[in-house]
């Protein structure tokens, strides 16, 4: 349903009113996009705490889907 909510939300944002900084819409999807990423970091650490990180077999970065995760995760933190 995130993932969902979060298109949802790109799909609707109005990035040109960004350059000024003085909407307030774009004040609000800004917050939201912190919003999502902090749960989706809230995802990958609990599924890290369960997994373990990538030492051992089945590990967090031993499955192909999580290693696109963890990339998504990690490259969203550098752009906010």
């Amino acid at each position: 349903m995130l993932i969902i909510a979060n298109s949802m939300l790109m799909a609707i944002t109005d990035y040109s009113s960004r350059l000024t900084g003085s909407d307030k819409q774009a004040v609000l999807f800004s917050q939201l996009e912190i919003f999502f990423g902090s749960c989706y970091l809230l995802e990958f650490v609990l599924k890290i705490i369960a997994m373990g990180f990538c030492m051992e077999k089945n590990t967090y970065l031993r499955e192909g889907w999580n290693l696109i995760d963890f990339s998504v995760v990690v490259s969203t933190f550098f752009i906010l």
